[in-house]
């Protein structure tokens, strides 16, 4: 269900991250972006993959991405507040 509703977000996060740029720099914000996202899913599935071979169930794995989403939403509450 997290999953989800993180990929609902993708696409105001997009909007945010571009419309921030301004329109000279639309197309580097949104390549910058995009490196950034695939960049962490190849990582998670590294780690999590990683964790997956060692452990004898998925309950780690599942509770070190759900940690890893508990902080993104932190953070991302925490910058929202500051603006």
């Amino acid at each position: 269900m997290l999953i989800g509703l993180i990929s609902l977000a993708m696409p105001a996060m997009t909007a945010a991250v571009v419309g921030a740029a301004g329109r000279e720099h639309a197309g580097v914000a949104s390549g910058v972006l995009n490196t950034a996202r695939q960049a962490g899913g190849a990582l998670g599935v590294a780690v999590l993959g990683s964790l997956l071979g060692h452990a004898l169930s998925l309950h780690v794995p599942l509770l070190v991405a759900t940690a890893g989403y508990l902080v993104a939403i932190a953070l991302a509450w925490v910058t929202v507040k500051h603006r």
